[in-house]
């Protein structure tokens, strides 16, 4: 009984398995323009410290009025990013709780911190990222880089494996323009399961990316 069990689990991992891999967007990116929605589209746009918010906001200067409303999604300590999406959208008259607003996420992995208890403070912010994709339940996510997006970016993928390839949120990812020769970290994990990954520098063997020019 015990080794029936045991061959129902182990099948089910395995199909799990086979199932997740087939569905990853890095084998074949689908169209851009095969999910195409007509009107409002609700955007989750993930914000990090430093440079990310700055590229970031600079390439939502031409973002299309239907593109709300817009949630920022920045880490809980990272008061930095806050201030600028709120000048942000200040400047373009938006209003806080209408037109966008502002949600934090605690950190995945902060600056220096041992590997040993990433994996902790990486579900730690996975489970508030549940919570927040759930209230928000974009049409797509955007990021450019900070690790706080990894959560929020593999979350939101997992309802394909139940749904298939066109369910869920589209997921967007815009390496940083300071990327030249290689993906960061970041990029590197994204690449397996973001929709479209965009790069602002050829890289030449590169497989799965957009090559799109400076856009910051």
């Amino acid at each position: 009984m015990l080794a029936f069990v045991v061959s129902i689990f182990l099948g089910a991992a395995i199909l799990l398995v086979c199932r997740t891999y087939a569905l990853l967007p890095c084998h074949n990116r689908p169209n851009p323009s095969a999910r195409k929605r007509a009107g409002n589209c609700t955007i989750c746009i993930v914000l990090g410290s430093g440079g990310h918010t700055t590229e970031m906001l600079r390439m939502l200067k031409t973002l299309p009025p239907r593109f709300s409303p817009r949630r920022y999604l920045i880490a809980d300590s990272d008061m930095g990013s806050r201030g600028k999406a709120l000048s942000f959208e200040e400047s373009r008259g938006s209003k806080l709780g209408i037109d966008y607003c502002i949600e934090t996420i605690p950190r995945a992995r902060r600056v220096h911190q041992s590997y040993l208890t990433t994996p902790l403070s990486f579900l730690h912010a996975s489970l508030a990222s549940v919570a927040v994709l759930v209230r928000a339940r974009p049409h797509m996510i955007i990021s450019n880089g900070p690790g706080t997006a990894l959560p929020v970016l593999m979350l939101a993928f997992l309802p394909r494996i139940v749904g298939g390839a066109s369910f869920g949120p589209r997921l967007i990812y815009v390496e940083s323009w300071a990327r030249v020769g290689r993906l960061s970290m970041t990029g590197k994990i994204a690449w397996y399961f973001v929709d479209r990954f965009l790069v602002q520098w050829e890289m030449d063997g590169l497989k799965g990316v957009e090559y799109v020019g400076r856009v910051v």
